[in-house]
């Protein structure tokens, strides 16, 4: 397994991996990389480019690709939930769940586009 980087599957830095464990039988899942500052450095670099072009993005644009993730995610929700399982050794249940919440979490944000008004509400 690789970390997923700029667009790409990418080895760490350091090219040292860990050894993932299911927590309920001990069994050895997957080797992962295992990522050090310079991976973390690199990953944020990319993430603070990409945050500054899609802030740029019409709001529209924005809702149909968040819709168009949603879609990908809910296809290929399985797969997701399995490498949950094998990068974080939680059960695939618990994957499966947080694989819904993430493509609901993107309809959302992606419904909220059209009622964006420019208003705000003081809280204090």
């Amino acid at each position: 397994m690789k970390m997923f980087v700029d667009g790409e599957f990418v080895e760490s830095h350091t090219g040292a991996d860990f050894e993932v464990f299911d927590p309920a039988s001990r069994e050895r899942i997957e080797s992962v990389p295992k990522g050090d500052r310079e991976d973390v450095r690199r990953a944020v670099d990319v993430a603070e480019r990409a945050y500054a072009k899609w802030s740029e993005r019409p709001t529209g644009e924005r809702s149909r690709l968040l819709f168009k993730i949603s879609e990908l995610v809910r296809r290929e929700a399985e797969e997701l939930a399995k490498s949950l399982t094998i990068e974080q050794g939680k059960p695939l249940g618990e994957a499966k769940s947080e694989v819904n919440s993430f493509a609901n979490t993107c309809e959302y944000y992606a419904g909220l586009t059209g009622r964006v008004r420019g208003a705000h509400t003081p809280l204090s």
